[in-house]
């Protein structure tokens, strides 16, 4: 294996700083060090940095001419720890930063920069080992004594009982009325009161409140608490919604995950599966080293080459990702290698999806849950019933006019943003009863259905998922102002993407032509328009759908 070292005495680099608690100082560079790109390897490699951070959080990542391509967090440590990021081509990696991810202070020290070219030997050398958990990492931190594991051993211990459940829904609905002026004025409007939550089943008579009167006044459905971290969701009904959550959401989306891990292969504990994530956002690629995770890029499972070379290196066990994207990760490995099982979610999961991703894992565990975190539940590998995790929330059914039930959540652990009885906007067949296989649950319900999943064809009539598409970052940010859109496909490899706006104003369409050519390439000939009359669509389709495929040629 070829390696060799850039020095950090040899490099230019920003020394660490301290910084203070303010606003200003999220984000902020703690060091930066260029990386002449005549130095680099030619072939994919990973970007090993050894780092010491004392203090905080920092968000290790690296650069190219287009911006910031992959980033890992970095908890504080009292030992230097090593981040793991995979290049895929090093040519165009222009520097390394360290930044704070967080308003709080932040303190680092990078200590080593090194290049090591992949191969079938990579996750084998010293260089990624690590002394913290000699069976590894689950997903990008150390899962062993975090909140994480608490919540998966309040579930596979069947901890949380419905006293427990009342207790904890009785102290959020409180914080809520005490410290969320949104909620108080909303449930006031409806008669409700806090009093009245005298049972479990009470949950039911809390007024269901909607993503669209949270977003008209995010601040009165949050904690005041500068602390609070933002995320952006792609949207579920054509554009973003930003939240505040704290790491204690983080850790209930990473013990979701592991619950149902270890739902469907008990034979191992979370931190021993090696697991490779399909996620968006990124157009990179990262793994943590030994025993960690291979994080790739959704818009880069298409490289079936470095996709195979990739998994023949980490030899990873568990497969967790958008459903949407495992028929090109089946069609890249063919029978060449094999998961012991895929934990797939996010989306409505369909049965062709299951039947892909069975080629490559001998067990698939179907999951629902939203980036929100009000709702999360694991699919039965038999009947295919979803079981509420009870550790996580309360999931409850309305039923509508056309026969379909909405689902309300509540989240037990987001204490940014707080969602209680919120109607997810997504949809289920409704309750049913569990089979002998089912995992362990206080509720049932039929297949959760809503974002559309719906396929284009490029002008080879391949087909590729439109949450590929418009999950990429830079669209993503660009229809922050975009009220509705859809995509019309008149024959394959032609797309026109019509929108409209909240204020009614186009949107800068260069840009997004641009972002689209970059993630599509030459696969499609897309062209895009401002039109007011897909407005009229809202009465055909559900009103979380994120985009409709119409078949005639235009509307």
């Amino acid at each position: 294996m070829s390696c060799f070292s850039y020095w950090i005495s040899k490099l230019r680099t920003r020394p660490p700083s301290r910084l203070s608690g303010s606003s200003e100082s999220r984000w902020a560079t703690l060091i930066a060090v260029e990386l002449p790109n005549d130095q680099n390897p030619l072939d994919p490699s990973f970007l090993v940095a050894t780092l010491h951070v004392k203090e905080g959080i920092a968000g290790v990542g690296w650069f190219d001419g287009n911006g910031m391509a992959e980033e890992i967090f970095v908890n504080q440590s009292p030992h230097p720890q090593k981040v793991t990021l995979t290049v895929w081509d090093p040519r165009q990696c222009l520097r390394i930063v360290i930044r704070n991810v967080e308003n709080k202070n932040a303190s680092a020290g990078l200590i080593s920069v090194d290049w090591i070219r992949i191969n079938s030997l990579g996750f084998s050398s010293r260089k990624f080992a690590n002394t913290r958990c000699g069976e590894g990492f689950f997903f990008d931190e150390a899962f062993s004594g975090q909140p994480a594991e608490t919540l998966w051993n309040s579930w596979r211990k069947r901890k949380f009982g419905r006293g427990r459940r009342l207790q904890t829904l009785a102290r959020l609905v409180h914080l809520a009325w005490d410290n969320c002026p949104g909620y108080r004025e909303f449930w006031t409007s409806k008669g409700w009161h806090p009093s009245n939550l005298e049972s479990l089943e009470d949950v039911h008579d809390i007024p269901i409140i909607t993503k669209d009167a949270i977003k008209s006044n995010p601040k009165g459905f949050a904690i005041d608490d500068p602390n609070l971290l933002e995320f952006a969701t792609s949207g579920t009904s054509g554009s973003p919604f930003t939240f505040k959550y704290t790491r204690l959401l983080s850790a209930a989306h990473q013990s979701a995950i592991a619950i149902a891990t270890s739902y469907g292969d008990p034979q191992l504990l979370p931190w021993q599966q090696k697991a490779l994530i399909i996620r968006r956002s990124v157009r990179g690629a990262s793994a943590t080293g030994a025993g960690g995770s291979l994080i790739v890029n959704a818009a880069a499972i298409l490289d079936t080459d470095l996709l195979r070379q990739l998994v023949e290196s980490y030899r990873p066990t568990l497969l967790f990702g958008w459903p949407s994207y495992m028929a090109n990760i089946a069609q890249s490995l063919g029978e060449r290698y094999q998961f012991r099982i895929a934990v797939v979610g996010s989306e409505n999961v369909l049965a062709g999806q299951i039947a892909e991703t069975r080629k490559i894992a001998k067990v698939v565990v179907p999951t629902y849950g939203l980036s929100e975190g009000a709702g999360f539940a694991i699919g039965c590998t038999n009947c295919g019933a979803y079981a509420e995790l009870d550790t996580h929330g309360i999931l409850s059914l309305r039923k509508r006019p056309d026969k379909l039930f909405d689902i309300v959540g509540t989240s037990f652990w987001s204490r940014g943003t707080l969602f209680i009885s919120y109607n997810t906007g997504d949809t289920t067949f409704g309750p049913t009863e569990p089979c002998p296989h089912c995992p362990k649950g206080a509720f049932y319900f039929e297949a959760p259905r809503g974002r559309s999943h719906d396929f284009v064809l490029d002008k080879d009539r391949k087909q590729h998922a439109l949450a590929m598409i418009v999950g990429a970052e830079g669209i993503v940010k660009l229809l922050k102002n975009v009220e509705l859109f859809d995509f019309v496909q008149s024959t394959p490899g032609e797309l026109l993407f019509r929108y409209v706006t909240s204020d009614r104003t186009v949107i800068d369409e260069a840009s997004l032509l641009a972002q689209f050519r970059r993630i599509l390439e030459d696969t499609f000939t897309v062209s895009c328009r401002y039109d007011e009359r897909i407005l009229d669509l809202r009465t055909r389709i559900f009103q979380n759908q994120k985009w409709t495929i119409l078949k005639q040629r235009d509307f």
